[in-house]
């Protein structure tokens, strides 16, 4: 994809932060535009990738990357899916892409990151949105849903969210205690050395630490994820302390993903999963359909409970969560944008509102 940027030098205000745009036209299409922004945040910048014409109009969508990844993880799909009548908001999270790092001494949290989310959401005074989140940030999408309820219209989680841990009560403290110590021992080592890579050591890393990317993924992802140094060598723009996985651990459970649904009771929620989530074992394929049966028997329990009115809403709120396992590989949705972007479509056309929803 050829791409001839403008640099506009927009300068905005919206409440209290300035805003900072730089305009993107796609060449493969000259409706399409896509806009840089820059959010001031306490601990720098957040940046994100806002694609449409209409911010005030159109459909609104925010898209959440996964783990390590960038909001650069929805380009393919954004080729396909953005039409004139949509705006997506793809955010980089804190500590990836081109947002700030934390600094020193402020482990990476869930927390953090759905307050990256609001930050976003405030700047574009948006009330009414879907959010799309992958991996990683499908999990923050279904925990941000359940923060606000009341504004978020759909969840589409592809390849994340309902992960079969055989977590005893309890069990997964001692794991966040050992990624804490280890964030603390990254702390205490000169953080602030980053390893200089040639282009071709960079590209070996990454695909080899992440078996199902492409090398096309991976020129997509490092138009955010690396940056080139006056002396030719290319260093990561992720913060390295992510790798101590202390926002990954005490993020969601069974229960977590069930008040969300029952409680964002005007949204539709879509889970989309590849061969390579946490169902490819049998016993972990039992263990998630047990979590799907629990979620519905839940869901249909508190239904029979209210009154005809709202319990009809409830039947109907059942039929608005949707499962679809669609094979490929964990990124199919940079791989395989046409398929999903036809799966999303026909989603967001068919999906069942109650009437309060609206966009």
């Amino acid at each position: 994809m050829s791409v001839s940027i403008l640099i506009l030098n927009i300068f905005f205000k919206t409440g209290h932060q300035r805003i900072n745009l730089q305009t993107y036209t796609m060449a493969s299409s000259a409706s399409r535009f896509c806009k840089e922004i820059l959010t001031k945040v306490g601990y720098g910048k957040l940046s994100c990738k806002l694609w449409g014409e209409n911010v005030r109009s159109a459909e609104k969508f925010i898209a959440l990357h996964g783990w390590l990844d960038n909001a650069g993880s929805f380009d393919p799909l954004m080729e396909k899916f953005l039409t004139k009548e949509r705006c997506v908001a793809c955010l980089d999270f804190p500590g990836h892409g081109l947002s700030s790092h934390l600094p020193p001494g402020i482990p990476y949290s869930p927390a953090i990151e759905i307050q990256g989310v609001r930050s976003i959401v405030k700047q574009l005074g948006w009330t009414k949105y879907n959010i799309i989140g992958h991996s990683m940030g499908a999990m923050r999408a279904v925990l941000y849903a359940m923060c606000y309820p009341e504004e978020v219209t759909s969840v589409v989680a592809l390849d994340g969210v309902i992960i079969p841990l055989k977590f005893t009560p309890g069990a997964p403290y001692p794991v966040f205690g050992r990624q804490l110590d280890k964030y603390m021992k990254y702390c205490d080592t000169d953080s602030d050395t980053d390893r200089e890579h040639t282009w071709e050591e960079l590209k070996d890393r990454w695909l080899s630490a992440v078996k199902d990317l492409r090398e096309d993924d991976f020129n997509i992802l490092m138009r955010r994820g690396s940056r080139q140094l006056d002396n030719g060598m290319y260093i990561y723009t992720r913060d390295k302390a992510l790798h101590s996985r202390t926002n990954m651990v005490l993020t969601h459970t069974t229960d977590t993903i069930i008040d969300s649904i029952k409680q964002a009771k005007d949204c539709s929620f879509l889970f989309i999963h590849s061969k390579m989530d946490f169902t490819t074992t049998e016993e972990n394929r039992k263990v998630y359909l047990s979590h799907i049966k629990r979620l519905e028997t839940i869901c249909l329990l508190d239904s029979i409970c209210m009154n005809a009115y709202l319990w009809l809403l409830r039947v109907v709120f059942l039929l608005k969560v949707q499962h679809v396992h669609y094979g490929g590989a964990h990124h199919f949705h940079m791989q395989e944008p046409e398929e999903i972007c036809a799966i999303l479509t026909d989603f967001y056309s068919k999906r069942i509102t109650t009437p309060s929803s609206s966009i």
